[in-house]
């Protein structure tokens, strides 16, 4: 009997400590979700833009990271490049670009689910301080920041 005690103690041991260690929040799931590549579309009131945005997750389990944004116009056909900071907090996605003091908050209809291509995201970038949506956008996920994407153009610290 003592050696069945002792080996139910165990079992339930191995158990408890598998369920323990596979714990992730949302919000690192959701930054985990969001590393890599989107391309898509702005909507403004005037303008529509083709966007490429690359988000670089700063740690497997951070929820948060550094990224920049290519836009360009095709009224105008210039090609912007802007960097920024995002952070993933309660479910929300904040992004604080370089060359403006707003936080915006990207409020998305469809969340990725996995950090499978091909998954969408979907939503309103909104001013933080003010609530008012600013665009709407459509992305769909190209890549992922492992090997490939990564190596093939040769991040370096002035991405950051």
């Amino acid at each position: 009997m003592k050696r069945f005690t002792t080996n139910w103690t165990l079992v339930l041991m191995a158990v408890l400590s598998f369920s323990l260690m596979s714990c992730q929040d949302d919000d690192e799931r959701l930054a985990y979700n969001l590393d890599g590549v989107w391309q898509g579309t702005i909507e403004t009131d005037n303008q529509t833009y083709s966007t490429t945005i690359c988000f670089f997750q700063d740690g497997y389990y951070a929820s948060h990271g550094y990224g920049y944004e290519y836009d360009s116009g095709w009224s105008y056909g210039r090609t912007t490049r802007t960097n920024f900071e995002w952070w993933v907090s309660g479910g929300y996605i904040y992004l604080q670009y370089e060359d403006s003091p707003n936080q915006i908050i990207m409020d998305y209809d469809e969340l990725p689910y996995s950090s499978n291509i091909g998954e969408r995201l979907n939503g309103y970038f909104v001013d933080y301080y003010t609530g008012h949506d600013i665009a709407r956008f459509y992305l769909r996920k190209m890549h992922n920041n492992d090997g490939y994407y990564a190596k093939e153009n040769q991040h370096t610290e002035d991405d950051k």
